[in-house]
């Protein structure tokens, strides 16, 4: 009975981490975006117009990635949440069926 909830586990266990890595992914993206955008607008204050407009598309692109790793962390979430759903049904039907009272006669 445990045996065969080792491999759900261990799917739920690599889609946790891997949208760990999404979400910390994104954050870091999120913090690169601005100090380049912070880069940009002092590169802007001293008329550096051909830096301000590399460090604009820099900022576009990294936000872009921060938000597509975001959104990819949440898919994996509910997809590892509806696999722990499932997983959770399963037993319960298991544990009902080993622990089924038996009714004695009347």
């Amino acid at each position: 009975m445990w045996v065969a909830q080792l491999a759900p586990l261990q799917v739920r266990a690599e889609m946790l981490l891997k949208a760990l890595r999404f979400f910390y992914a994104g954050l870091g993206l999120f913090a690169a975006s601005a100090l380049v955008s912070v880069g940009g607008s002092i590169a802007s204050y001293y008329g550096q117009k051909l830096l301000f407009e590399a460090a604009a598309a820099l900022a576009v692109l990294t936000g872009a990635s921060a938000v597509l790793g975001l959104a990819s962390g949440c898919v994996l979430m509910v997809r590892e949440t509806q696999l722990a759903v499932r997983n959770l049904g399963e037993e319960a039907k298991t544990r009902a069926r080993h622990h089924r009272v038996v009714q004695p006669p009347r």
